[in-house]
């Protein structure tokens, strides 16, 4: 099932000078959300933190849930890349032992930045429905 329009960028970037606005927008939207919360974390907030017009902020998305949701995307892409780095020499055979392997990668994944973390998974009014259905 698709996300609705809400969560979805707008503007794919085609260039490098693009693809750096894009990765810079969600730097500062990271820095922003973690350091006042998703309610003071206001689209205004993140264009200055990253530097760029509020224009170019909406030309990548939509609105700040847009910009939470390819955060959200990014952190579970991260977390995904983690794991499988770990089970690169190949899967423990004890149960136990790849019980520990998953929980210790999610555990690393989400020590990072712990604040963000909150934000993406708690704070967020998106963050229930999206994820959990509620």
């Amino acid at each position: 099932m698709a996300p609705p329009d809400r969560f979805r960028a707008r503007k794919q970037p085609r260039q490098q000078r693009s693809a750096q606005t894009r990765h810079d927008i969600l730097d500062a939207a990271a820095r922003v959300f973690s350091r006042h919360g998703y309610a003071a974390g206001t689209t205004n907030r993140i264009a200055a933190a990253a530097n760029v017009s509020i224009g170019s902020l909406y030309q990548y998305f939509p609105n700040k849930d847009a910009i939470l949701a390819a955060l959200t995307d990014a952190h579970i892409d991260a977390g995904t890349t983690l794991l499988a780095e770990r089970m690169r020499g190949g899967l423990p055979e004890a149960l136990g032992d790849l019980i520990r392997l998953f929980v210790r990668a999610a555990i690393d994944s989400h020590r990072e930045d712990r604040a963000l973390h909150r934000v993406l998974f708690e704070e967020a009014p998106c963050s229930r429905t999206r994820w959990c259905g509620c």
